[in-house]
């Protein structure tokens, strides 16, 4: 099955980065031609060189000189908003920037600036179209998320064939496709989450081998790639509880232990120096969330949410399974006060699956897990992790 898994993935993934690369279509390059994050972030990371932490604390717009009547030109000749143009003194005569949200600070954490540097660099020095580099962006976050479902899906299925494994490989029929569609139809719009994602999985791999000091340096890259992997902080503190038996705590005398210790505070060092920054402003951002508890915690959507947890949270409880229940009650008061939501968002209760898995869990807390996955990304999202505009876009070659 290792062998079979391996090769779906691949193949997934090299149908999808070719029909990216090859099939003629806008600039934008992402799968349904809507997405401009992809390009947004590298353009941020160029900004980040010339105006430096300032990103996390100021409106975008603040940083950008005045447009010129070439930058209007350029937007208008691509259909992007020309409220996105981003003109710097610095680059004049070059391409502008075109960053999304400039009315507001760039919520994403210093390890997107990481990820996104390489596209940054072709676009800041080279004479590379901005049609190729938007569809590497959109090639190298779907080939993070087809990692995500190798990886996750080698959790759950992969390994000695025990009664365990055999029962979940029963749900294969259920489960696989629900990883796949949570996952990759985002990234191939352009989302880079799945990298985040992808760090709590290997995090769980980790604490499941009995291996604290790199489960929370996965967790710490996970932060510092995306802030919605902040979901699993209950992770961390299991992390930190295991570190007190003598045998974890000798970890850290060895030099790989410490090079994961630095790599934990170097990057949770610098996520909280950016959260810190842009702090004051994620309220100021649209509250699209409908079950917003802070807003009002006795609408129908925010009673539904707080029903969902609960039920959910119960159902686990009389299984034993304390550990999901304390994730999953984090995530709920997490979700409930987040202001602003989107669709894609509900692919981070992906790694859920995973945690499921280490814990043994019961049908019936499996049961509530993807109950809790599947209520959770309809009633707050606003989706469900199916295949039909998926599908209807790559039908239509909509890239």
């Amino acid at each position: 099955m290792s062998k079979t898994l391996t090769l779906a993935v691949i193949g997934s993934a090299l149908v999808l980065s070719l029909l990216v690369a090859f099939v003629p279509g806008s600039e934008r390059g992402s799968l349904g031609r809507w997405n401009s994050d992809h390009y947004s972030h590298y353009s941020a990371t160029i900004l980040f060189w010339h105006r430096g932490l300032a990103i996390y604390d100021t409106p975008i717009h603040e940083l950008c000189d005045a447009t010129t009547p070439s930058s209007r030109a350029f937007a208008q000749e691509r259909d992007l908003s020309e409220e996105d143009v981003c003109e710097l003194g610095e680059r004049a005569g070059k391409r502008p920037l075109i960053i999304n949200w400039p009315e507001y600070p760039r919520p994403y954490p210093p390890g997107q600036l990481l990820f996104t540097a390489p596209e940054a660099l072709l676009y800041a020095h080279t004479d590379v179209s901005r049609y190729a580099i938007n569809r590497l962006a959109v090639i190298k976050d779907l080939l993070a998320g087809h990692l995500v479902v190798w990886l996750l899906l080698s959790m759950l299925f992969l390994g000695p064939d025990d009664e365990e494994r055999r029962r979940w490989r029963s749900f294969g029929l259920l489960v696989a496709p629900l990883v796949y569609f949570a996952i990759v139809p985002g990234s191939v719009v352009g989302f880079y989450d799945p990298i985040s994602i992808a760090c709590v999985c290997l995090a769980i791999a980790r604490l499941r081998d009995a291996k604290p000091v790199a489960g929370l340096m996965w967790l710490s890259l996970s932060v510092f790639l995306h802030l919605r992997a902040i979901w699993y902080a209950p992770l961390g503190l299991v992390c930190l509880l295991r570190l007190r038996s003598p045998e974890h705590r000798d970890e850290l005398s060895t030099t790989k232990g410490k090079l994961q210790l630095f790599v934990v505070l170097a990057t949770l060092a610098l996520t909280a120096m950016m959260l810190t920054r842009v702090a004051p402003y994620l309220a100021k951002f649209p509250a699209t969330n409908n079950s917003l508890l802070l807003r009002n915690p006795l609408s129908p959507s925010s009673l539904n949410l707080i029903f969902l947890v609960g039920i959910v949270g119960v159902t686990l409880a009389l299984e034993r399974q304390w550990l999901l229940v304390l994730v999953i009650a984090w995530q709920g008061a997490v979700i409930g006060t987040t202001y602003q939501v989107q669709t894609w968002h509900g692919m981070f209760f992906v790694p859920l699956l995973a945690l499921a898995r280490w814990k043994r869990t019961s049908p019936p807390s499996l049961g509530a897990v993807l109950v809790f996955f599947v209520g959770v990304t309809r009633l707050v999202f606003g989706t469900t992790p199916l295949p039909g505009m998926f599908f209807g876009n790559l039908i239509d070659g909509n890239f």
